[in-house]
Parts: structure tokens; sequence; C-alpha cells
């Protein structure tokens, strides 16, 4: 019986041991390694691998010599689920195997300067309290963020992402991507930037995922590239589907290439626009901007969706949305009442004659006749000249007609008169035409002539007399609207 009790013990101790060695956070304590053990296993090209342990000491391989004189790690690197007290410093660093940091704390700064990452990168549900330092790193393989928290700055400066780039969950205090380049997709779905986010001159060469993300403080994509992905299968592969900006937006000169989606995004503050290049479809269905939304000088190439949306002062020209806006009657009479706000009397006349050109008309034959009227002699209004040309119109018309019907006849004194008239207003009066035009003209005018219609052409000169007075009514309300809105 003391035979078999002692082989259990031998038995189950080493078992017991090994439990304790393993254990993680979810015990009581995890096990303190120090930090020359991983500097050591790395710098001889050994397997550096560690789960739930407590790194004690600075992760420093700035000035470690490796074996291979080089500063190429040729070994695997995971620390997860651990903590590191202490700095690490990985400037400079090839790393040829993959690399992970799931789950684990940073409690100093991270420094990943230049460090190039030859296989997969995860820092999925990493927490970095101080800096996280990636400026220049190359990530070849694909580099998970996804779920990381960065308390202080997140420095992605000229980061090259070769492969898919997953920050999505992630909480960044303040990130830094300016100039980087994503390879593939970029995605920041449900990301929440706390602090600024500077997205200057970077370069989405594939898909670009902001869907739900949170933009606390401000949002820079100014002199950003959003390439999109050439998958039709993968409408609006440029998204930021409602996506959530709270203070300033801009994508000031900004490219997207391949269409584009705010649908249902939120801009809280002032949206800049200005001199971006949409050169696909763009979707701003529902999108709600409270401050100012400035599409100065922008250039569009696709279809402009604004559908729902919500604006408080739209800053575009006419003239650069109006072939590629989508028709919507409301839509429509918001831009109208838009431009009057901003005392772009000419942009709102534009509006409104594109609005009733386009809207659904009536089917009855007479409201159809009234609105070809409205459309034939003042443009609905706004197109004043129009009005000058049915003038025209109407004088050469009625001149015609007493020309045909030979209904005028100059009295005896307008004749003895004649030859004390000289140059082009006596050769109008001895041309047979060209006295018509004459007398239609004074007609319309409401003038007096010299020449007076026959027989039943008199009532002919009254319908063009009071067709002068209507027309004239008409233009002074159409130039007053077309001036003063």
């Amino acid at each position: 019986m003391k035979a078999l009790a002692l082989l259990l013990i031998l038995v189950f101790l080493p078992l017991s041991a090994l439990g304790e060695e393993s254990e993680g956070f979810n015990g009581s304590s995890p096990k303190e390694v120090p930090a020359d053990e991983v500097l050591e296993k790395l710098a001889s090209g050994k397997p550096a691998i560690y789960s739930g342990k407590l790194i004690i000491g600075d992760l420093d391989l700035y000035e470690i010599s490796f074996e291979n004189e080089s500063r190429v790690a040729k070994s695997t690197l995971k620390i997860t689920d651990s903590e590191i007290i202490g700095k690490i410093n990985f400037k400079d660093l090839v790393f040829l195997e993959p690399v992970s940091f799931e789950g684990t704390i940073f409690h100093e700064a991270a420094i990943f300067t230049n460090a190039n990452f030859s296989q997969d990168a995860s820092f999925n549900k990493a927490k970095f309290e101080k800096d996280a330092q990636f400026g220049f790193a190359q990530f070849l393989g694909m580099a998970e963020f996804e779920d990381a928290v960065f308390g202080h700055r997140a420095l992605f400066n000229y980061v090259q992402f070769h492969k898919k780039a997953n920050f999505g969950n992630a909480k960044i205090n303040e990130g830094t991507l300016s100039n980087a380049v994503f390879g593939d997709w970029g995605i920041f779905n449900e990301a929440e930037f706390q602090g600024t986010a500077n997205f200057y001159h970077v370069s989405f060469n594939s898909s670009a995922i902001f869907q739900e993300s949170k933009f606390l403080k401000k949002a820079i994509f100014d002199e950003t590239t959003f390439t999109g992905s050439g998958n039709i299968k993968i409408p609006y592969s440029i998204r930021f589907l409602e996506a959530n900006f709270n203070d300033d937006a801009s994508f000031f000169n900004t490219t997207f290439i391949r269409d584009a989606t705010f649908r249902d995004s939120r801009f809280l503050e002032e949206a800049d626009f200005g001199k971006s290049k949409f050169l696909d479809t763009i979707d701003f269905n529902d999108t709600s901007f409270r401050g100012d939304a400035s599409f100065w000088d922008t250039q569009f190439l696709g279809s402009i969706y604004l559908h729902g949306s919500k604006f408080s002062r739209l800053i575009v020209r006419w003239e650069n949305i109006s072939k590629h806006l989508i028709f919507g009657e409301v839509l429509y009479l918001s831009l109208i009442d838009n431009f009057k706000k901003l005392g772009r009397t000419g942009d709102a006349n534009d509006c409104y004659y594109e609005y009733m050109i386009k809207k659904p008309k009536d089917t009855g034959i007479w409201p159809r006749f009234v609105d070809f009227v409205k459309w034939l002699s003042c443009g609905y209004g706004v197109r004043p000249i129009r009005t000058v040309i049915v003038c025209v119109g109407v004088i050469i018309l009625f001149g015609s007609l007493f020309w045909i019907g030979r209904g005028l006849n100059r009295s005896e004194e307008s004749m003895q008169n004649a030859s004390k008239i000289a140059g082009f207003w006596r050769w109008t009066r001895s041309v047979y035409p060209l006295r018509c035009v004459y007398f239609s003209t004074t007609t319309f005018i409401g003038g007096k002539s010299d020449v007076s219609p026959l027989g039943d052409y008199k009532y002919l000169a009254t319908v063009e007399r009071t067709l002068g007075w209507l027309f004239f009514g008409l233009f002074l309300a159409t130039l007053t609207r077309t001036l003063l809105g």
C-alpha cells in the first residue's frame, strides 16, 4: 500500500508543478520571467515562447549582439496573455518568423521603429499603456491589431502594410498614420479614436473599411488616396458607413478612385472635402452634416447620392454637382434653400431650373401644355434671356403675318416725310418686309408708328400690343427673381 501511494506521488507531483508553471492570468499570479532570458533566446536564434508570464525588465535588443552578427531574429517570438514590466526596444530588427503579442500588456514604451516583420504579426487584444512606436516599420505578412488598446500615442507614420492590416475595434488615444501605405485591406471598423486621428497622405491601395468607426477628436485625411477594391462583388470598398465624426473632419485634396460611401455617418462639426476628387460613385445618403460641409472645387466624375442627407450649409458650386447628382424632389428643394442661405442666387436658380425639368410631370394635356409654356417663355421664371428670345420671335412672327397679308398702309404724311429721313431708318420704310418688322416692333413695345394696319389687321396689331405688355411684365418678374432670388 505504501509503495502504491509513493508511486502516485511521483506521478502527480511533476504534473502539479507543470500546471503551476503554465498558469497565466487566470491563476493567482503569473510566473515571473527575467527579460534577459527572452533576449538571450532571441539573440541565439532560439524560439522565445511565453504565455501568461510576467516579463521583468527591459526588452532592449538594440544594443544586443546577435549570433549571426546582423539584426535579424531568426526564431519565433510569442509572448501572449502576459505583462511586460519594462521598455521594449526592437528598433531596426528583422523578424523572419511570426511574431505574436496577443493579449499582452505593455506597461512602458514599445519601440518597433523601422522593424521588419517578414511573417504575420499579431497584437490582437494587446494593451499599450505608453507610446507604441511603429514608425517606418514594414509588415510583409498580415498585421493584426484587432481589439488592441493604445493608451497613449500610436505612431505608425511611414509604415508599409503589404498585406491586410486589421485595427478593427481598436481603442486609439492618439493615432498617427501619416504617409503610411496599405498594400491590401486596411480595416478600422468599429475603431475608436479618442484623440486626433492623423491619416495625412496615406495610400490605401485596396479596400479601406472604417465602418462604425468613432472619431472623438479631429480626423485628418488630407491628401490621402483611397484606391478601393477592383472586385465588383465588394460594393463600396471605401467604406465609412455609420462613422461618427465628433470634431472637425478634413478630407482636403483627397482622392477616391473607386466607389465610396459615408451613408448614415454623422459629422458634428466642419467637414472639409475641398479640392477632393471622387472618380466613382459617392454615397452620402442619410448622412448628417451639422457643421459646414465644404465641397469647394471638388471634382465629381461618378454619381452622387445625397438622399435623406441633412446639412446646415453645403458649400459647393452647382455646376460641380449638377451632372452627377441623383435626383430627389426633397433633396433639390433643400439645395435651393441652401444656395439662397449662401447668397448664391445663380446656383439657386440653376438648381430650381433642373428641379422643374426633372420633377415628375402631370399626365394631362393641359398641364403639360402649361408646363411647356413656362419652360419656353421664361425658363420657369429663372431664364430672362429666354423671354427676350421669345419676344424677338413674336415680333418676327407678327411682322411676317403683316408682310404676307399686305396688311399695312403708309399715310400720305408718312410718304411726304420719308424723303426727310436718311440712312437706315429710311431704308426700313422703303423696303416693305422691313417696314412690317418695324411696325411689329413699335407695336410690341407700345410705341407709335407712321404705318397703320389695314382692315382686320388692326385686331392682329392689338393682340401683339397686348402680348408685348404681358411679356414685358414677365421679363421684369423673371429678371427680378434671377437677380434677387
